[in-house]
């Protein structure tokens, strides 16, 4: 991911973030970490920090109710996970209780896959 794509990505997530009255910067800050972390598993061959049962690919792979419910689990357990993770995931909750918001923050980072909440010309989220 570029810097240029990634920018662009942030703000889309604030856009969807704010017209449903969230405080973006911690949201994004959680689902940054998770793609990040996937990212540099995928691209690097490193070793992901987090639990292969709460890694981006869990979320990736769900729509709808199941990845509200997902994405709600995976925050409360990396919350109680032991070290780094545990600390910067303690006490956190997901804010996005929409599905639909939700998939649409999560999209741009699945290249080439559609959602049946495409909102994508409404809220100019560019795929990356």
């Amino acid at each position: 991911m570029t810097n240029e794509q990634l920018v662009s990505t942030i703000w889309n997530y604030a856009h969807v973030m704010r017209d449903q009255g969230v405080s973006y910067s911690e949201q994004i800050t959680y689902l940054l970490f998770l793609k990040m972390d996937q990212e540099r598993e995928d691209l690097r061959c490193e070793t992901s920090a987090i639990p292969l049962q709460w890694s981006w690919a869990q979320i990736a792979s769900k729509d709808g109710d199941a990845l509200e419910l997902q994405y709600r689990y995976m925050l409360e357990a990396l919350g109680r996970v032991d070290g780094l993770i545990g600390t910067i995931f303690r006490k956190t909750q997901n804010k996005l209780s929409d599905p639909a918001k939700l998939t649409v923050i999560k999209e741009p980072c699945q290249p080439n896959r559609r959602t049946k909440y495409d909102l994508r010309a409404t809220l100019r989220v560019i795929p990356v």
